[in-house]
């Protein structure tokens, strides 16, 4: 094919000029056949009456350094630069060379740096204050916890100066956005960025979170915890090496959390083509997913689509080997979430679970996708400022839209025509009837989203509730009967307990308890009973896991303490949560019987 159109190309060159018509055209003629490796000066396909394209270039010169182009603008001499050191570099190399081809050019950091003077930014001006904590980190420990009183409106710029004020720290660079370095006066330590390597430095995270956004930037928040902490090299942050100019490691897979409630996160490769963003994930990444899934107890598994990937796309379909999900399914207590700029679809283990069993293909593609162009059905369900957007997950031809009942999270960064408004969220119909769902809205970082269940896939839209008429609940009555549904959960929760008589690495005699909790609702830790009467027990527990490193996590209690041989113990163990200083307990365990 390539060969053809070479051949057409020279077909199409002027006998006599050796032109292919004016500037624009001889110059994308030369860049593509030069990316080729063909040498227009000396190739005797591309000499016509003893001319080339050089000379063409030539004829169209004029006096004054310009081009002629018929259109009059500076294009015209960009094409023609490009397209003279294209040939240039052939002539002189006889290889091909495509000048837009930058995978040769070596990537380094570079840190900008200004002699002039930084504006220090204004205080906001209100008689409001909030209250924020800042802790500093060094590369060895905290340095220091400071609660500071700042302005309402004041950004982590002012509330960094007051910590570092309370503290007597000193530190360079904060009235730019970039703080180069912070000196303890304590200890009269000073990490300054390059320190510790060429990618060590400050960085700050609000809530747990790693903004994209520099202090001076970044609006705070009554309660706001912030965290300055050094780190010896930012590429390897999980949290930093997701935004822009960061290197991507498409093989990276992180867990964050602790075991019992740990999120693990795997990032995808996608192809853009026309309006659709398609991404995959490594066979490799999946294994390893899954891997640390396992070893972590993850709760959450995470396919993100990093927002920088999809570029302009208003659909994108993320594609999951059917057998990957079944053993999400089988080896896991993990949700599945897909992860998109347009939208976020967490799928429970219930739900994937009736997902799993209607897929008939070999894979399982979750459809995310804008809805620029709305019916207009669609646009008077949705009024004027709401946002719409569809979720669909195919296997094969089988589109799975129902879950048996099973519920669904879909969420969805608030458009600004939203910000303000009583949002609501709403499923529209073929019909253009409108359903409302049941949703809150959550802010992580500095962006606000909305978060919705639904029971079935369709389309969706975040709308003004006052500008479509729909009424919406209380946001406090919405909490209350969230947490009593928790509440309910866990009282509702059963634990399966089991004994055995073991030797310890000592050689002493011990009794192991373990046990294990249905699924549903987590709890903080747990309380072990033990007796040596069937039906009497003391109120204050035996042992409690609260004190262990992952509470929630550990699930077994070697007794070793007061052991009398002979004597048979009874033991029994139930689960606590603290919701809302309340402290709410899951059913107790049958009793697990053994003799010393």
């Amino acid at each position: 094919v390539v060969d053809k159109i070479v051949s057409w190309l020279s077909e199409k060159q002027d006998a006599d000029t050796a032109s292919f018509g004016n500037i624009s055209t001889n110059s994308m003629a030369a860049i593509a056949l030069s990316s080729l490796g063909i040498d227009v000066t000396s190739d005797a396909r591309f000499i016509k009456n003893g001319k080339t394209l050089v000379d063409a270039f030539s004829a169209s010169y004029m006096q004054d350094s310009k081009y002629q182009y018929t259109f009059g603008d500076d294009f015209s001499n960009k094409q023609g630069l490009v397209a003279l050191t294209t040939m240039q570099n052939v002539a002189a190399s006889q290889v091909a060379y495509n000048p837009f081809d930058f995978s040769s050019t070596a990537v380094n950091q570079a840190v900008a740096s200004s002699k002039g003077t930084a504006t220090e930014p204004t205080t906001p001006e209100t008689d409001k204050n909030i209250n924020v904590t800042v802790t500093i980190r060094g590369d060895a420990g905290i340095w220091t916890t400071q609660n500071v009183t700042v302005k309402e409106g004041s950004t982590i710029y002012h509330a960094f100066i007051a910590a570092c004020e309370k503290a007597g720290f000193s530190q360079s660079g904060a009235a730019t956005g970039y703080v180069s370095s912070i000196t303890n006066t304590t200890t009269g330590k000073t990490l300054a960025h390059f320190d510790n390597g060429p990618n060590s430095g400050w960085l700050y995270k609000v809530n747990g979170v790693l903004p994209d956004v520099g202090l001076t930037s970044y609006t705070i928040k009554d309660g706001d915890n912030i965290l300055w902490y050094y780190t010896d090299d930012w590429t390897k942050d999980p949290d930093a090496s997701k935004y822009p100019g960061a290197p991507t490691d498409q093989s990276s897979v992180t867990t964050t959390g602790t075991a019992g409630s740990a999120t693990t996160t795997t990032p995808t490769e996608v192809k853009v083509s026309g309006d659709t963003a398609k991404a995959t994930i490594k066979t490799e990444n999946a294994t390893e997913a899954i891997k640390q899934a396992k070893e972590k107890k993850s709760a959450e598994i995470v396919i993100e689509v990093a927002s920088g990937d999809i570029k302009t796309a208003e659909k994108v379909q993320v594609e999951l080997p059917t057998a990957t999900a079944k053993e999400i399914l089988n080896t896991t207590t993990a949700d599945l979430t897909v992860k998109t700029p347009i939208g976020t679809v967490t799928v429970p283990q219930d739900a994937l679970k009736e997902a799993v069993a209607e897929a008939k293909g070999t894979t399982i593609t979750v459809e995310v996708a804008a809805v620029s162009k709305p019916t207009d059905i669609q646009k008077k369900a949705a009024g004027t400022n709401g946002q719409i957007i569809s979720v669909t997950i195919k296997s094969g031809s089988t589109v799975i839209s129902t879950f048996g009942g099973k519920s669904l999270k879909i969420k969805s960064e608030v458009p600004t025509k939203l910000k303000g408004k009583k949002i609501a969220a709403i499923h529209i119909a073929e019909d253009g009837t409108a359903e409302k769902l049941s949703g809150r809205l959550i802010t992580e970082g500095n962006k606000e989203f909305y978060e919705f269940t639904t029971t079935h896939l369709s389309t969706f839209a975040l709308v003004d509730a006052d500008e479509i008429g729909l009424e919406t609940e209380d946001p406090a009555e919405a909490e209350k009967a969230k947490l009593e549904k928790i509440k309910a959960g866990v009282k509702a929760t059963t634990l399966t307990a089991r004994s055995k008589k073991i030797k310890t690495a000592a050689g002493k005699t011990a009794i192991k308890v373990t046990w294990t909790k249905s699924k549903g609702y987590k709890v903080d830790y747990y309380e072990v009973f033990r007796s040596t009467k069937k039906s009497s027990f003391s109120k204050k527990p035996f042992y409690t896991t609260k004190n262990a490193k992952n509470p929630a996590a550990k699930t077994y209690y070697v007794n070793t303490k007061s052991l009398k041989k002979g004597t048979t113990y009874y033991y029994k163990v139930r689960g606590v949560r603290i919701i809302n200083g309340e402290k709410v307990y899951t059913k107790w365990s049958k009793m697990a019987i053994r003799k010393a």
